[in-house]
């Protein structure tokens, strides 16, 4: 993957506010985390789930892919996303890979939103989530 090509991330234009609200909501789990981070965690919760949306319309270029460093988890996260979905040969090519995690992002993103507004108690119910994962990955592995 050349580092020397500007691939940008992007995230459709019409879900910058709920990007916007899950980081400043107070009661978001989310709260005063970065934009990249929450991306990551919507691109993995859409792979989880296995829902991939690519962005149809308008985008808001959130960041370019060279500002991570080779050993940042989020790197890493975004890159093993886009092995597991569409193989390793989507390495060679940053912006395949910036596809593929966009779809799953713009899906999960919804997800993340929804449990923020339908929970009391957001950080208890995904914790209670991420549990009855673990437990059924103990089950079936």
């Amino acid at each position: 993957m050349g580092d020397d090509v500007r691939t940008e991330t992007n995230i459709a234009k019409s879900k910058r506010d709920i990007y916007t609200q899950l980081t400043e909501d107070e009661d978001s789990l989310f709260y005063k985390s970065k934009d990249t981070d929450l991306f990551v965690a919507a691109a993995a919760v859409g792979f989880y789930y296995q829902k991939s949306e690519p962005i149809v319309g308008a985008k808001h270029s959130l960041y370019p892919m060279s500002m991570f460093k080779s050993d940042d988890p989020n790197l890493w996260i975004i890159k093993s996303i886009a092995v597991a979905a569409s193989g390793i040969d989507v390495l060679k090519n940053l912006r395949d890979v910036a596809a593929v995690v966009e779809a799953y992002a713009n899906a999960g993103i919804d997800i993340l939103y929804q449990r923020h507004i339908d929970s009391e108690d957001e950080v208890s119910s995904m914790a209670a989530d991420l549990l009855q994962i673990i437990e059924q990955d103990s089950i079936s592995g």
